[in-house]
């Protein structure tokens, strides 16, 4: 997932990606931080630096993060997710 925001409140996209257990690369904007705490969780770089952007994606292409690392921080930050619901409607 490439997150390129400038600022982002509550980043549900990053969890939902970890969820999936995909490899992640996100600007360093507020928000994102707050998800990408651990540098094992994705990569993070200068909001505004497309070469660091694009570096950064190849480099998650060629060597992804472990899905298993993401789906278990994912289910350690997220009831729904915990519970196995993530990718069902809420009733």
């Amino acid at each position: 997932l490439a997150a390129a925001s400038l600022a982002e409140g509550s980043p549900n996209a990053l969890v939902e990606a970890m969820a999936c257990g995909l490899s992640i690369v996100a600007t360093d904007c507020p928000g994102h931080l707050d998800v990408l705490y651990d540098p094992a969780l994705g990569t993070v770089v200068p909001v505004g630096n497309d070469e660091a952007l694009a570096a950064a994606l190849m480099r998650a292409l060629d060597a992804p993060t472990s899905p298993a690392l993401l789906r278990r921080r994912a289910a350690e930050s997220v009831p729904a997710v915990r519970r196995g619901r993530a990718s069902r409607a809420a009733p």
